[in-house]
């Protein structure tokens, strides 16, 4: 995990679940199977907000708890007014872009970065 993601990761714990950031946790015969951290987002030219799925992550691949994690971060933002959901995938991450657009998730725009 980067350093950053933990970091952030660690404060959205200690800060708790509200309306605007939750990490829901998947547990299945009191074992945990993964976790997503789910955020509420304004929409920057004004309409309604949207969720974004900041991080994922589960035990095992394969097992329907990716599935079942992305759609509880759906309904929560959809209960909170979301009518659109983001989240980032690296270029380099090709499982995950397969996952997501397993769950109906499409490329929108590519961000371009330059190391200095």
């Amino acid at each position: 995990m980067e350093a950053g993601t933990a970091r952030q990761l660690a404060y959205a714990l200690e800060r708790g679940n509200d309306d605007h950031s939750a990490i829901l946790v998947l547990e299945e015969d009191g074992r945990r199977q993964g976790f997503v951290w789910v955020k509420m987002l304004d929409d920057f030219y004004g309409g309604p907000p949207m969720g974004k799925i900041s991080e994922i992550a589960v035990t095992e691949s394969g097992k329907g708890s990716g599935r079942q994690l992305m759609s509880a971060a759906e309904e929560w933002a959809k209960k909170r007014g979301a009518r659109l959901m983001l989240l980032n995938a690296l270029e380099t991450n090709a499982s995950g872009r397969r996952f997501y657009s397993l769950q109906g998730y499409e490329p929108e725009y590519t961000a371009y970065v330059k190391r200095l």
